[in-house]
């Protein structure tokens, strides 16, 4: 089992902690748009993520991790994109991949504290 704290994405605020067998089973209890995934179990009294002090406000690396964090995750959702066998057109395996490399990217161009993500190409999800 992973342990997983979720965090708004607004203001760092603490929202909750999980613990899931794997990565998809924690993705089906986060909500992107709004929060922030971090691995580890938050602990209220000492605000400790994995040995980490988690101030009230995130200061800036913790931003940056979390940025990262979730632009993993968002990775990860579609990673079936880039199999041969997806069953994608041609285009829409080219518009995934200049999506995932937007996010690739994210890291080096966003204001961590108010990242602006790209827009996932449309298509049937397949994961």
């Amino acid at each position: 089992m992973i342990g997983w704290t979720f965090y708004r994405a607004s203001d760092g605020a603490f929202l909750r902690s999980i613990t899931a067998p794997d990565i998809d089973q924690m993705l089906l209890n986060h909500d992107p748009e709004t929060e922030v995934a971090c691995e580890g179990v938050h602990d209220e009294e000492t605000r400790l993520v994995d040995d980490e002090i988690v101030a009230a406000a995130p200061n800036q690396a913790r931003l940056l991790a979390d940025l990262r964090n979730e632009r993993d995750l968002r990775l990860t959702r579609c990673d079936w994109t880039q199999v041969p066998d997806n069953g994608l057109p041609a285009a829409e395996v080219a518009a995934w991949r200049l999506y995932r490399q937007a996010l690739r990217d994210l890291p080096e161009t966003a204001d961590p504290s108010n990242p602006i993500w790209p827009v996932a190409p449309s298509s049937e999800d397949h994961s």
